[in-house]
């Protein structure tokens, strides 16, 4: 991926953000709205788009403990925010945030590296590295971290194929589809799971919105591997607990938590 034409990333950067903020005006302030359902449609992009980003961060950084502290980090940070937002609690540990669900998945993507590094043996390491893959969409499950399985997936899929452009776009749709209507069925009625996922019709109902998300798929096949000349790295950071925190003044200034 590293081609002179093409899109950087912080153009990916920035179209996630301009992605995410649309989606969270339109869920917390215009849910009776007619275009309701476009600005979700929109805000699907985002997510898809920072599992991009932090896997290629997982191979771009210069120190990775740092990395998944940072994430984890702002994970905590954005506790308080996320959850007055939403519920008008302060402190509620139910309330899954994204810094959460892309520590998770860089977790993953680390564990899949080291065993790609330290095992030796080739039948053994593939079958370790799928075990850690099934052991992480497990946490994923039970912590309830924000997109669940797919998110966690969706990261690895990514670093995975990272070489094979044309199969990581086409794995990562699959991921997209079939991963989130995996996490909702598990979440909603785990009982006969397979089933309800061999079921197409319902899959597809269930990603009647989320399923949009493989929108953001093109642009990242235009990723050039290139940064890009980008605003501080920390604002990318901050911003999410930030215009959490002001959407829930908005809202509690207008009665709605």
């Amino acid at each position: 991926m590293k081609e002179e034409r093409g899109i950087s990333a912080v153009v990916l950067k920035n179209t996630a953000v301009i992605s995410m903020v649309i989606d969270h005006i339109t869920l917390f302030l215009f849910h009776d709205a007619p275009w309701y359902e476009t600005g979700r449609i929109i805000g699907r992009l985002a997510f898809v788009i920072y599992a991009f980003l932090t896997a290629q961060g997982a191979l771009k950084t210069s120190d990775r403990f740092k990395y998944l502290m940072r994430l984890f980090l702002f994970g905590v940070i954005s506790i308080v925010p996320v959850s007055y937002c939403d519920v008008g609690k302060p402190f509620d540990l139910e309330m899954p945030n994204v810094f959460f669900t892309l520590s998770l998945g860089l977790l993953a993507v680390y564990t899949w590296q080291w065993i790609e590094e330290q095992i030796q043996n080739r039948f053994l390491s593939y079958g370790l590295r799928g075990a850690s893959a099934v052991l992480y969409c497990w946490l994923a499950t039970v912590t309830n971290v924000e997109y669940g399985l797919m998110g966690v997936l969706l990261i690895l899929v990514f670093h995975v194929f990272r070489n094979h452009k044309n199969l990581m776009i086409s794995a990562a749709a699959l991921t997209i589809f079939f991963g989130f209507a995996a996490y909702v069925i598990l979440m909603r009625n785990p009982e006969g799971w397979l089933t309800q996922l061999l079921d197409l019709r319902y899959v597809i109902r269930l990603n009647r919105i989320q399923g949009y998300g493989v929108l953001a798929l093109p642009l990242i096949r235009m990723y050039n591997g290139k940064r890009g000349k980008q605003l501080p790295k920390m604002f990318y950071y901050w911003f999410y607990p930030v215009h959490f925190a002001l959407l829930a003044l908005i809202r509690h200034f207008l009665g709605m938590i």
